[in-house]
């Protein structure tokens, strides 16, 4: 057996610096991360997009007086554009599922 750090594919037997590798679906062929932790940034985006954005709507009624508008404005904007990053990731999600499936029978 070739030394784990030498090996260029994923080995289950093999210990890698901190925990043995036992499950290898969890890494997706283009990526680093696991697919858990990709997944669970699109929730953080649109936490994020809607936040931003009526933080920005905040500033535009404080600067121009336009109360309530800008900030209803902000937060519509900000969810529409948080649930379309999420039903983008969701789709590929599947995608990547139905593909994984298929390759595996």
């Amino acid at each position: 057996m070739i030394g784990c750090r030498r090996a260029k594919i994923h080995d289950p037997d093999c210990v890698n610096h901190f925990t043995r590798v036992r499950d290898t679906r969890l890494l997706t062929d283009d990526r680093r991360f696991p697919g858990w932790v990709r997944y669970s940034g699109v929730g953080l985006e649109l936490a994020g997009s809607t936040a931003g954005l009526a933080l920005v709507g905040y500033w535009i009624d404080g600067k121009f007086g336009t109360s309530p508008w800008g900030i209803l404005v902000g937060v519509f904007i900000g969810i529409g554009g948080g649930l379309y990053n999420l039903v983008r990731e969701s789709l590929a999600a599947v995608r990547e599922a139905k593909d994984d499936d298929e390759h595996r029978e």
